[in-house]
């Protein structure tokens, strides 16, 4: 999944940009790339998390090119592991 943003700098911003995508990458047990803008007033940061929320590349505070390897058997063992998409009642989701 790929989540393009514009999140503001500030005091702990950075810090709960990086928390939300590594929670979203372990909820959805994805691979997951935060792309965020970057210079005044954003935080950039851009970031790549596997599906265990393991940090797979990042950018700092300037633009620059941001990859990650994604392997298959690596989503199967981890959803293996955290079985949460199992557990969607999608009776409750469709009105």
């Amino acid at each position: 999944m790929i989540v393009p943003a514009a999140w503001y700098g500030g005091v702990l911003k950075e810090d709960h940009w990086l928390t939300l995508l590594r929670a979203r990458a372990i909820e959805n047990t994805i691979y997951l790339a935060g792309v965020n803008q970057c210079s005044a007033p954003f935080c950039g940061r851009s970031s790549v998390f596997d599906p265990f929320g393991v940090p797979l590349a990042g950018a700092g505070e300037k633009e620059t090119m941001v990859s990650a390897h994604i392997e298959k058997e690596r989503l199967k063992d981890v959803r293996a592991r955290l079985p949460a998409l199992r557990h969607i009642r999608r009776e409750l989701l469709s009105g």
